[in-house]
């Protein structure tokens, strides 16, 4: 191999790499809106083929109605992906966490949601889509109301569960590990 061989090679890594960031980041968005425009038919076609809806089974007629089912309790809603960190395994996949913040109307009340979804994507015949989405809950509070007062009814679990963000990181307990007063004196929900 020549030296503009190599050259070559190393730009049109580069390039390759450049545009897969921004398909994958583009998930994101189109997620979101997607999502917000209850648009599930273009949802699903962001995962791959055969994707495992847990008990839902697998494939996009279960996350069809595994959407369907979940984004039923509640009415509109607004999601602004705030950032998104990627991490290739290889060309074809990678895994990234998007952080969003979300706003859900439930009956007299607009759930605010600060969140982070783990996602693990796949390049199939030249296109990025979700392998997976995991999704947990930074907090979640009606607008009216301090953060961490209400629970926040996962869409897709069978009853309400207490966010779990950021106190399950382990960056977040060594942080706070050797100050915990300080904690208790920022917050009474520490």
């Amino acid at each position: 191999m020549t030296t503009s061989d190599s050259s070559a090679d190393t730009l049109h890594f580069r390039l390759d790499r450049l545009e897969s960031i921004e398909a994958i980041r583009d998930l994101s968005h189109r997620y979101a809106a997607a999502a917000d425009l209850r648009d599930f038919a273009a949802l699903a076609t962001l995962f791959v083929v055969d994707v495992d809806c847990g008990r839902w089974g697998s494939g996009r007629e279960a996350l069809l109605k595994y959407y369907d089912a979940g984004w039923r309790t509640f009415y509109r809603s607004m999601h602004a992906v705030t950032s998104l960190t990627i991490e290739f395994a290889d060309s074809d996949n990678a895994s990234g966490t998007v952080f969003m913040r979300a706003e859900h109307e439930v009956a007299d009340h607009w759930i605010v949601v600060g969140m982070a979804l783990f996602d693990n994507y796949e390049r199939k015949d030249g296109r990025w889509y979700f392998r997976r989405r995991r999704f947990e809950a930074l907090y979640s509070h009606d607008q009216l109301e301090r953060p961490q007062d209400v629970a926040f009814a996962r869409s897709f679990a069978d009853e309400p569960r207490a966010p779990t963000l950021p106190h399950s990181q382990q960056s977040w307990q060594m942080f706070w590990e050797a100050n915990s007063h300080d904690a208790i004196r920022l917050s009474r929900y520490p």
